[in-house]
């Protein structure tokens, strides 16, 4: 038989257990049984995970979308996530779109951001609260943090995302706006598409995006509609 069994003095034998496998009983039926304080129980029951729904509550709490809400509540950075908001000045919004879609979008093309550690992420996300660069930058810095191994401010400084003071950003905003008379097409909603293009391929990760979008209207003088869209993180 597919068993363990036992030797008696009298020369026989008998079933002692079967053999380990899916009929098998577990803990092992030869080990003792444990003793569980309830003192114990309640410090394991501290430690247990946000069931999903109570996720979701709180996520519905902090203002979230439905659709970032989702993508959240089966995340394995969700109590990373949870810590960010709670010792970070940073918008429950942003803090999510970094760690769930933007990691993610990442990670499907190829940059490997599993591995990245949250003290890192921590790290990067403090160095923006304190304004050491644009919230479009971040993109750009993960993909070096995950694929050269580099601690934020290292991939900050090779990258050049030296934040930009007003002064500064607003005589590069008119710089680039004085060519805007010479734009074909004459339609305000394309040449503005096209000169924030330009500027945001010289300013990202320097100056938010909402901020060149309002210094370039202040140039041309005009009220663009496309520009009142918000500036997202891509996904």
């Amino acid at each position: 038989p597919n068993e363990t069994r036992q030797a008696f003095p009298s020369g026989i034998n008998g079933f002692e257990r079967i053999l380990p496998g899916p009929d098998r009983m577990y803990p092992d039926t030869d080990m003792p049984p444990v003793p569980l304080s309830e003192e114990r129980i309640e410090r394991a029951k501290g430690r247990l995970p946000h069931a999903p729904w109570e996720r979701r509550a709180y996520y519905k709490k902090l203002g979230l979308s439905p659709e970032i809400i989702e993508d959240l509540v089966s995340d394995r950075r969700a109590p990373f996530f949870k810590q960010v908001v709670e010792t970070l000045p940073l918008k429950p919004t942003l803090a999510a779109v970094i760690l769930s879609q933007t990691l993610k979008s990442l990670e499907r093309k190829g940059f490997p951001t599993a591995h990245l550690e949250e003290n890192a992420l921590l790290d990067l996300l403090r160095r923006f609260t304190d304004g050491e660069f644009a919230r479009e930058g971040f993109p750009d810095i993960l993909k070096l943090m995950s694929t050269e191994g580099w601690r934020p401010g290292e991939a900050i400084a090779k990258l050049g995302f030296v934040r930009l003071n007003d002064e500064d950003a607003r005589e590069i905003v008119q710089i680039v706006g004085r060519v805007e008379e010479s734009l074909e097409p004459r339609d305000p909603e394309k040449k503005w598409r096209y000169l924030m293009g330009v500027l945001m391929a010289e300013l990202r990760g320097r100056v938010p995006g909402e901020k060149v979008a309002s210094l370039l209207r202040e140039v041309l003088g005009t009220e663009i509609e496309g520009n009142r869209r918000p500036i997202r993180e891509g996904r």
